[in-house]
């Protein structure tokens, strides 16, 4: 079973990222919404599959995700999600602001 959590921040990340979406096609948010939950349910099966994103912050790892990109920590039970960014965004700053 995958274990997965998402952090406050996480969630306010997707909720953006939705409402961006929704403006040209709520389908298309939806269908984004799903795949991010389905790669977080991977992700807490497989959590070594992402990538070190140390450049961010200490402990975490990264995966892509059509244009963006989850930020997660590796826990005893899973993964926490911790953000969800685009991909263009400049990193470090957006994890800074947070």
């Amino acid at each position: 079973m995958a274990h997965f959590r998402v952090s406050p921040q996480a969630r306010r990340d997707l909720m953006e990222i939705w409402k961006y979406i929704a403006k040209d096609s709520i389908r298309h948010a939806d269908l984004l919404h799903e795949r991010f939950y389905a790669v977080f349910s991977l992700l807490g099966r497989q959590p070594g599959i992402g990538l070190d994103s140390g450049e961010i912050k200490q402990g975490t790892r990264k995966f892509p995700v059509d244009n963006y990109v989850i930020y997660y920590r590796i826990t005893r039970r899973g993964i926490q999600v911790i953000h969800v960014f685009h991909g263009k965004r400049n990193q470090r700053r957006a994890a800074r602001k947070q």
